[in-house]
């Protein structure tokens, strides 16, 4: 079975994986097992059932594959970071590299800053008012410059002009090891 996120567990920021025949608790923060006892908060909140294509809020789970192929179907996403110990959220526009998100900016911005080897989210989605219907796909990974010249000479390549004005030399590599994603299933109507 793949990882789990447990949730609507209080006071719990984890998700499940399995490992040597059991199930482990493993904090969202730090990668390191948690201290949650399964027969607990995790066992009465977190409700993971591995067989659904559904979570408890009725939204469709997405696989990995259907992940990535939303997102290279938008242009703009947010990338979530720390900024003075506070968590900080910024537009950018961005291009997939592999499974590696790849966004560019200023070298002296605050995004590059506090992006060095730094774990960011990333989030990106899209709507249908009219429909109700849309869907979200979040990347929690660890956040680096490309420094090398040959590496950054490659990713100009790929297309990406940055929307916001100024010259933005300094590129970004976001590699996910969490990659999660929901879509609101379209209504029926009731015939």
């Amino acid at each position: 079975m793949p990882s789990r996120r447990v949730v609507g567990a209080p006071g719990v920021a984890a998700w499940l994986r399995h490992r040597g025949g059991r199930v482990e608790a493993i904090d969202f923060y730090s990668g390191r097992p948690h201290a949650l006892a399964m027969s607990g908060a995790a066992s009465d909140h977190g409700r993971v059932d591995p067989d659904s294509d559904a979570d408890s809020a009725g939204l469709e789970k997405l696989g990995r594959s259907d992940c990535y192929a939303l997102l290279a179907s938008v242009p703009i996403g947010r990338i979530v970071f720390t900024e003075g110990a506070l968590p900080a959220v910024q537009p950018v526009n961005f291009v997939l590299d592999g499974d590696d998100v790849i966004i560019r900016t200023s070298m002296g911005s605050k995004l590059a800053a506090a992006t060095r080897s730094a774990v960011v989210a990333f989030e990106a989605d899209q709507y249908d008012e009219d429909a109700l219907t849309g869907w979200s796909v979040v990347l929690v990974g660890r956040a680096d410059a490309v420094v090398d010249e040959a590496e950054r000479q490659r990713l100009a390549t790929l297309g990406l002009t940055p929307w916001a004005p100024g010259i933005r030399p300094h590129y970004i590599r976001i590699r996910p090891e969490i990659v999660r994603g929901r879509r609101i299933p379209p209504r029926r109507v009731a015939g």
